[in-house]
C-alpha cells in the first residue's frame, strides 16, 4: 500500500471527495512498526483504525 505505483491512496481520496467514501480509516494486523510507517505516510487522511 505504500507504493505510489499502484496509485491506491490517490484513488481512495479522489473516491472520497467525490462523495462515494464518507469515511477513510484502515484495519492493522502487522507489527507496530509496519502501521507507524502507514500513520507517517497516510495518517493526516485516516479517520479511525481497527488493531487486530
Amino acid at each position: 500500500y505504500l507504493d505510489e505505483k499502484y496509485g491506491i491512496y490517490d484513488y481512495l481520496i479522489e473516491q472520497k471527495k467525490n462523495g462515494r467514501i464518507k469515511h477513510l480509516g484502515f484495519s492493522a494486523h502487522g507489527s507496530y512498526d509496519i502501521m507507524k510507517r502507514f500513520l507517517e505516510a497516510y495518517g493526516k487522511d485516516m479517520e479511525f483504525c481497527q488493531i487486530q
